[in-house]
């Protein structure tokens, strides 16, 4: 959810050309490394909006490594940016900005310090239909799979 909305934010308040989404899988490319979301979702979910995607497969120990490499092919490409959809996790932010300056892109966090709560009422507003497919039991009982995103959501 957050990357859509990194996105949708970095098109139409930030005014950015995505060319490329980018998504680092599992080594064996069945599911997105760090979230767990189906790789096919996310190809149809680029195919629907028209916009390519790299998928490239990693362990986590060769994460960082691939990723540079996917990133200095992007920029052959002409690619100067990367947008991150992360929100308040420090290390996070860190991590991008010292990879970013190692592969020669800048880093755009559109999200970055807003609260949770506005990002879901903004990504409702904008339009954007989700539905849980994978939570962390810390934060969600496994009752919010299979839920929509929407008004009610946000209620509860």
């Amino acid at each position: 959810m957050s990357s859509s909305l990194a996105f949708y934010k970095a098109i139409q308040i930030q005014d950015i050309e995505i060319a490329y989404l980018l998504n680092m899988g599992s080594e064996d490319g069945r599911y997105s490394r760090s979230h767990g979301v189906s790789s096919r979702l996310l190809k149809l979910q680029a195919e629907t909006i028209g916009i390519p995607i790299v998928q490239r497969k990693s362990t986590w120990e060769s994460y960082e490594q691939e990723f540079k490499k996917a990133v200095s092919d992007l920029k052959r490409e002409n690619i100067q940016a990367g947008v991150f959809g992360d929100i308040d996790i420090q290390g996070h932010r860190d991590w991008i900005e010292r990879v970013c300056k190692e592969t020669g892109i800048k880093p755009v966090l559109p999200l970055w310090k807003e609260k949770r709560k506005k990002l879901l009422n903004e990504f409702i507003h904008a339009g954007f239909k989700a539905v849980v497919v994978c939570a962390n039991s810390k934060f969600l009982g496994k009752d919010y799979l299979g839920k929509e995103i929407d008004k009610r959501f946000m209620e509860v």
